[in-house]
């Protein structure tokens, strides 16, 4: 189960980086991107969310009896504030959540890597990130004091950035010629080829030096939008609410001692015995509940920031992608 939340996790990763590069490259390759608009965005994006979520298991928790914890807890103040890379709160409340330290950095740092895109280009960008991603892990597996585990997943940026710069890449090769990719893509020869390089990755992922590299697979083939189009981003909204709150409301035996190399000891998910139809059809349930949830919840928070006194202060805001301005002759524009 771990292993399919990670790929589950790598795939987030594609889609963020090739998202928010395609807002900003179908306009033009030379678009310039507002900081200031895109950090608040993004902040408006995620932290209500976040913070909403942090509030639900702290109700929810508590009145469950399980892993209960207090809001005067030091911890829960960290985590608020997105510190959860610090020492005893990366699995605090719940461990599902080390995804959202490593979006937060990778949307601090994605003005920079679009700088970076831009100058350098799809190859010298896709070989630099690579090179850094794969000493990251490198450093973070043999030289640091840190849990493997939870470098690995993304405790710095670094160590995931092979997969988001992937993303980025796609959007700018595929702003310039869709079609000529998405059939590099579904092609069969492309198709194998990345087949291949997945069972690779599964096989490196059994030893510590083959996991440096492990992570770092294709993405199956994709459709990408037209030009002008918002991307695949918007209708994937509610994934993020969902990945908050169906983690802990479907694997609650994370918080359980470790019994198979696949997760936490099944036996602790349920009080008593039951059979397989019933207990498949509970977290059917749930996992419908999970979704209904989370798009109720991204609609209503979305609503309430649109109302006083959060629209005065957070006011709506254009576009964090802009033209740059075109040297005009001074003749021209006397004339």
């Amino acid at each position: 189960m771990r292993a399919g939340w990670d790929i589950i996790t790598g795939v987030f990763l594609v889609i963020s980086g090739f998202g928010l590069t395609w807002a900003l490259v179908s306009r033009s390759p030379a678009a310039l991107l507002d900081r200031r608009a895109f950090y608040l965005r993004r902040f408006l994006r995620l932290f209500p969310l976040y913070w909403a979520g942090h509030l639900f298991f702290l109700v929810f928790n508590n009145l469950a009896g399980w892993r209960p914890f207090s809001p005067l807890d030091p911890r829960f103040a960290l985590s608020l504030l997105g510190l959860r890379f610090l020492p005893g709160v990366f699995h605090f409340i719940s461990p599902a959540w080390w995804f959202l330290i490593l979006i937060m950095q990778l949307y601090a740092v994605f003005p920079f890597l679009w700088e970076a895109l831009k100058r350098w280009g799809a190859i010298r960008f896709g070989l630099g990130a690579l090179a850094l991603t794969l000493l990251s892990r490198a450093i973070g597996f043999f030289l640091l004091p840190v849990d493997p585990e939870m470098w690995s997943r993304g405790l710095l940026f670094t160590s995931r950035l092979g997969e988001f710069a992937l993303g980025m890449i796609l959007a700018w090769w595929a702003a310039g010629d869709p079609a000529r990719v998405q059939g590099w893509l579904c092609s069969l020869r492309s198709r194998l080829a990345l087949l291949l390089l997945y069972g690779c990755g599964i096989g490196l992922s059994f030893t510590r030096p083959g996991a440096v590299i492990a992570p770092l697979r294709g993405p199956r083939g994709e459709r990408f939008p037209g030009p002008g189009s918002p991307g695949p981003s918007a209708p994937l909204a509610p994934c993020g609410v969902a990945f908050l709150t169906g983690r802990c409301l479907l694997l609650w035996g994370d918080g359980l001692p470790s019994a198979s190399p696949l997760g936490a000891d099944p036996s602790g998910w349920w009080p008593f015995h039951m059979p397989l139809p019933i207990r498949m059809s509970l977290i059917g349930a749930a996992t419908v509940f999970i979704v209904i949830f989370s798009a109720v919840m991204e609609t209503g928070v979305n609503r309430l920031l649109g109302r006083w006194p959060f629209n005065r202060i957070f006011p709506p805001l254009g576009p964090y992608a802009r033209m740059p301005v075109q040297n005009v002759p001074l003749s021209a524009s006397r004339s």
